[in-house]
């Protein structure tokens, strides 16, 4: 089949064909309208005339299958494959706009416009190299300007899984000597034909790079042997004179990305975001880096206590702590080996999940600490998180682009999460089917909803004003437990119907609530924490599910 064959009206699975727009040596890329979503969307078909040529096809199929892993916003989303008059098509999002080689063609971007435009490379292609993928043909064509401005890429025929030892194939070139990537944005290893590791991608993402700062390819060449050559020796044009702080940190960013050597590079695209996002913020990464491990170090040294209390207290709590019973004395709290924030125990006890010091990691550990897996690493920091009833999935509350929060399904075993519902808090139902989910919709109009796990099914549970703002929730049986707060004076505990929707207050405390309550001691009583005073340590309370009786389960401090 050829692209001739597929004509505007024509169907392609169920989407209508509007038109072609583009052909590549594989596949024909048509814009068409899904009805059934009323979308427009991008059908990548697979031509016929290279649907017998075996390494052709998987790679058509292996870029299927790296879509379907990777969920990211920096990343084009697949929406469906199948086969279309005996041919392999894929339907993707739309993405309107222009690539990143046509908007350098118009010169290159400001200094604002090219740190944010690199950011968002970095942020997607970090989800990749999160699941051990290489991406293996970055470069400028292969990354997307949208509508609002933002990057997304695309392309992922020649993702490849990383093996244990760090390395992919060696290879770079099919049996009839196609070359695997562009030569212009190849690292050195990749163009000799040498075993590739991430850092090949991040080769390659300084040559991005250096062409978005400059608006000049680093090593194109007229021929594809000079261009090879200049990839292997390392060989593009200095970069100007950087006039201010930012311009040199971008620039020696540059330099270590595009090192001939690729232990003397940033290892993956994550290292990369993190030092973009230093120099964003205006940080001196030379500084950054010195101080780093002296700054972990205190910060693992205060969040170790606070993990340790609230751990310690929840595994008390759950199978002592009556309402009326003495506050637990002090050799009843065990400091436990976990450095970390939002500790949430298994129902075995033996292993915890929770957020790292600086709240970017969803890490998985032993309660001794003696064995530590990371889960998840994003750009934005973590505000809340819990465990699927079977143990399965880690659901985390965080924001995708620094402004709305949603909330994802992370496996604990790894890989990348999930987007499920917009919202800063969760709960999960004691069954595991559904959400209780807290969002903003305005300064002065927050809502508890419940929805069901797969984000559907959204019903109001209570609307609040900004006089009374909700912190955290937790469901009993049915129904729901809420903390909410003026921010200032005073804090309420109040229960919620899950049938009728219906509020009773237990309680209300003269002090300013904090994010976290859990129900516990056979759910007849509710912890929750609270500062009494400005600068005051936040109190551990146990409230009463029945009379709302309240009493110090913990004198602070404790979240």
């Amino acid at each position: 089949m050829r692209s001739c064959d597929v004509l505007p009206g024509s169907t392609v699975g169920r989407f209508v064909v509007e038109r072609l727009v583009g052909q590549g040596g594989m596949a024909a890329v048509y814009l068409a309208h899904d009805a059934r979503s009323n979308r427009a969307v991008a059908v990548k078909l697979l031509t016929h005339d290279h649907d017998d040529d075996g390494d052709r096809a998987r790679r058509f199929l292996h870029e299927a299958r790296a879509l379907m892993c990777l969920r990211h916003p920096r990343i084009v989303t697949l929406y469906e494959m199948g086969e279309h008059d005996g041919a392999r098509f894929l339907a993707m999002e739309w993405v309107q706009g222009v690539t990143l080689a046509e908007r350098l063609a118009g010169g290159p971007p400001s200094e604002a416009e090219a740190l944010r435009l690199l950011t968002e490379v970095a942020d997607g292609l970090s989800a990749a190299h999160a699941l051990g993928l290489a991406h293996r043909d970055l470069k400028p064509s292969n990354i997307m300007i949208d509508s609002r401005g933002e990057a997304k890429l695309l392309d992922f025929g020649l993702v490849k899984p990383v093996v244990l030892s760090g390395e992919t194939e060696r290879s770079w070139a099919t049996v009839d000597g196609t070359l695997l990537g562009t030569p212009a944005y190849m690292a050195p290893e990749q163009a000799r034909g040498e075993e590739l590791t991430l850092s090949s991608d991040v080769f390659s993402f300084g040559a991005v790079a250096f062409e978005v700062l400059t608006g000049e390819a680093a090593f194109a060449r007229d021929t594809t042997l000079d261009t090879l050559n200049a990839v292997v020796e390392c060989d593009y044009p200095r970069l100007p004179r950087a006039t201010t702080h930012r311009q040199r940190a971008l620039q020696e960013l540059v330099r270590r990305c595009l090192s001939r050597e690729p232990a003397e590079r940033p290892r993956d695209a994550r290292e990369v975001l993190v030092d973009l996002q230093r120099i964003a913020a205006g940080a001196d990464l030379d500084n950054s880096r010195k101080s780093a491990r002296q700054r972990a170090g205190l910060w693992a040294a205060a969040a170790t206590a606070a993990a340790a209390l609230l751990c310690a207290i929840a595994l008390w709590s759950s199978s002592r702590a009556e309402v009326g019973m003495p506050s637990p004395p002090g050799r009843e709290i065990r400091q436990l080996g976990v450095s970390g924030t939002l500790p949430v125990l298994a129902d075995t006890g033996g292993w915890l999940v929770h957020s790292s010091p600086d709240s970017f990691e969803i890490r998985r550990s032993t309660l001794d600490g003696g064995s530590s897996k990371l889960l998840w690493r994003g750009s934005q920091p973590i505000r809340s998180l819990a465990l699927s009833r079977d143990g399965l999935s880690v659901l985390f509350a965080a924001s995708e682009d620094g402004r709305s929060s949603w909330i994802w399904e992370l496996p604990v075993e790894g890989g990348l999460p999930r987007k499920i519902t917009r919202g800063h808090e969760l709960a999960v139902s004691p069954d595991g089917t559904r959400l209780a989910v807290i969002e903003k919709h305005g300064r002065f109009d927050q809502r508890i909803v419940e929805c069901l796990r797969d984000g559907t099914g959204h019903r109001l549970l209570a609307r609040f004003d900004g006089s009374m703002v909700p912190v955290s929730c937790a469901y009993t049986d049915r129904d729901l437990v809420a903390v909410v707060s003026d921010g200032l004076r005073w804090s309420k505990l109040i229960r919620i119907s899950g049938t009728t929707a219906a509020v009773r207050e237990l309680v209300t405390i003269k002090g300013v609530a904090e994010a976290g309550v859990a129900v516990a001691g056979a759910r007849r009583c509710v912890l929750w924490c609270v500062r009494t005073s400005p600068g005051a340590a936040a109190m551990v309370f146990a409230t009463s599910m029945s009379d709302g009786a309240t009493r110090t389960l913990y004198p602070g401090p404790g979240l």
